[in-house]
């Protein structure tokens, strides 16, 4: 029988193995950068101003300074994790997830096609306390 570790470092495992870290220097400037720059570091080009007004300020704004480059990291808390929102871990790759704890959407092509960029941004929100509540 598995166990609940043995389990989820085996998702940990497939996690990793299904994902690719860029790893830009800490100096690395995107809006100085050329083209091939930007794509050793997994960065989409920039869009054309005139062509593209709204996707080039976008990406101005995406990609200007303080920018800061941070790695993924796929641990779990094992006390919190409950293996029932898993169900059995698929042996093989596929195109179609599940996840008891997401909340969007994701893209699927259409025809077999590539999806070659996605591009997004959100803001992280400031935890604060109540007026008495735990620090």
């Amino acid at each position: 029988m598995t166990t609940k570790k043995e389990t989820l470092d085996v998702l940990l495992g497939q996690i990793l193995e299904r994902t690719h870290f860029f790893e830009p220097p800490a100096d690395f400037d995107p809006l100085k950068a050329d083209p091939d720059r930007l794509r050793d570091f997994g960065l989409p080009p920039v869009p054309d101003r005139i062509k593209d007004p709204e996707r080039h300020a976008f990406w101005m704004s995406m990609y200007s300074q303080p920018l800061r480059f941070i790695k993924a990291d796929f641990s779990f808390l094992l006390s919190d994790f409950r293996l029932s929102q898993l169900g059995p871990l698929p042996a093989v790759g596929t195109r179609y997830e599940t996840s008891p704890n997401w909340s969007g959407a994701y893209i699927t092509p259409k025809h077999s096609q590539m999806v070659t960029e996605i591009d997004g941004s959100w803001q992280v929100p400031r935890p604060s306390h109540l007026p008495g509540g735990y620090p």
